[in-house]
């Protein structure tokens, strides 16, 4: 039940996101002349690139679609032992972040995780993070 809220609080964002950001107009509703609901894109011609991309924005934020992921993670998760050696990472699995990354993976003790990124380039800094958990040190880590 966590993990669903969790997908429907990033499905609101996202639809949040896109309302004020990218697509307002695109998610906007007006009444006609005969109180009919219709969206803009109903009432306002799309090129067929903005059509393209609003089906793929659909299909992404759709709560079904991004269940269906998280169901198929649960069962990588449930495949094989993951460890500190031998993680579980997705790139991106549900679409929503093309710089993000699905880890998961379980230790002996109770740890608290941390990572550095860190880019060849010595004009940019390393990006360090301490991983949220419910609890400061567990075992089971997925972020």
């Amino acid at each position: 039940m966590r993990k669903r809220n969790k997908i429907l609080a990033c499905a609101l964002a996202a639809a949040i996101f896109i309302a004020t950001g990218v697509g307002a107009k695109v998610l906007a509703t007006s009444e006609t002349e005969d109180s009919t609901k219709q969206t803009d894109t109903e009432t306002t011609k799309l090129t067929k690139t903005q059509e393209e991309s609003l089906k793929k924005i659909k299909a992404t934020y759709d709560v079904k679609n991004q269940e269906k992921t998280a169901e198929e993670l649960e069962e990588k998760k449930s495949s094989q032992e993951y460890t500190l050696s031998n993680m579980l990472i997705e790139y991106n699995p549900f679409g929503t972040n093309t710089q993000s990354l699905y880890v998961y993976f379980n230790t002996d003790e109770p740890v608290s995780v941390a990572y550095t990124v860190h880019a060849e380039d010595p004009k940019i800094q390393d990006f360090n993070r301490t991983v949220y958990q419910e609890e400061a040190y567990q075992k089971e880590h997925e972020f």
